[in-house]
């Protein structure tokens, strides 16, 4: 028999059989997909960094740079596998749309303006974007405000902050803004919480991650003692908004209560090279910044990550007052 191949019969073969070798060949690609896709490590709830921009706030995220980026200037750590930004803008129904993401555990930072407008007769016209941002998803908001404070019949044991310097405790001991690392710590706690993580399953592929652990907790102790520095010179504060109750005191006055649960930026010099107040002219007036915790449990490792990205944001703007950016 005759099975030599030549140019005639590769011609007709393929004439015949070209769908059935597509049709292989597309198979083929479906399968390696899906075995990536199974075998891929899916992003947590705090796995995934998400920046939302109100109605008021303009953002030039772009300038941060992508993930890969922020990861190696220290502004996320190599725990982040999914970083997104939205912008509403001037769009009326961001409460509709942040109802869906935020309660779902995909928003980190919401970017306000504090700015009431107000008509010609002094009336006010229309409440900030941190006041309606407030009322709508307070619940979901980091306290920022006095340890022991009682709001709507809450009373706050404690805040993000003192959360943070409890956390850091674990693996500095109390004296943690100039304590050594107790890497045991580190390990044990590491070990436990990636134990279904696919990233690392071997004891080599361990041992690299808890390098990264530990830049991770060194980044963020570091970042937090930059903040209460900040703090302490007033480039960055806490942003109180008084907010009615509904119900009446004994003079006869609406019953008031005070919300904090922002920070003030307004004061990071050069903060509008990424962050402007539409509201006031693209000015740094009353720029807002709020942390949404998303309540699941075993995320507590992740909590901080938007104290890096702050003082990430505050040394980009820093950078760039010498370029007259």
């Amino acid at each position: 028999m005759d099975a030599k191949i030549t140019k005639k019969r590769l011609g007709i073969m393929l004439s015949y059989d070209w769908i059935k070798i597509i049709a292989i060949c597309a198979a083929i690609v479906v399968f390696w997909v899906l075995i990536f896709t199974m075998t891929a490590t899916k992003p947590t709830i705090g796995q995934e960094f998400g920046i939302y921009a109100y109605p008021g706030i303009e953002f030039s995220a772009e300038k941060t740079g992508n993930l890969k980026k922020m990861r190696e200037e220290g502004a996320l750590s190599y725990d982040i596998l999914e970083y997104s930004m939205n912008s509403y803008g001037g769009r009326s129904d961001a409460n509709t749309v942040l109802s869906a993401h935020i309660p779902a555990g995909t928003a980190d930072i919401v970017f306000t303006n504090d700015t009431d407008l107000y008509d010609e007769n002094n009336a006010l016209k229309r409440s900030s974007g941190y006041k309606v941002f407030t009322k709508s998803f307070r619940s979901y908001c980091v306290w920022m405000g006095d340890v022991g404070a009682q709001v709507g019949g809450y009373r706050y044991r404690s805040n993000y902050f003192t959360d943070c310097e409890n956390y850091l405790k674990r693996f500095y001991g109390e004296d943690f803004e100039n304590g050594a690392l107790n890497k045991e710590a580190a390990e044990r706690n590491f070990r436990t919480r990636m134990k279904k993580d696919k990233r690392f399953k071997n004891e080599t592929q361990i041992r690299k991650g808890l390098e990264q652990e530990y830049e991770r907790l060194e980044n963020l102790r570091d970042s937090y003692v930059r903040l209460q520095t900040l703090f302490a010179d007033g480039t960055i504060g806490v942003r109180t908004i008084e907010v009615g109750t509904g119900e009446t005191g004994e003079d006869g006055k609406e019953i008031m209560e005070k919300w904090t649960y922002a920070l003030d930026l307004s004061n990071v010099p050069n903060i509008t090279y990424l962050l402007s107040n539409t509201e006031k002219d693209g000015t740094n007036a009353d720029i807002c910044m709020s942390i949404i915790h998303s309540g699941s449990s075993g995320e507590e490792d992740r909590r901080y990550e938007p104290i890096s990205y702050l003082i990430y944001l505050v040394d980009l703007c820093q950078e760039n007052i010498a370029a007259g950016a």
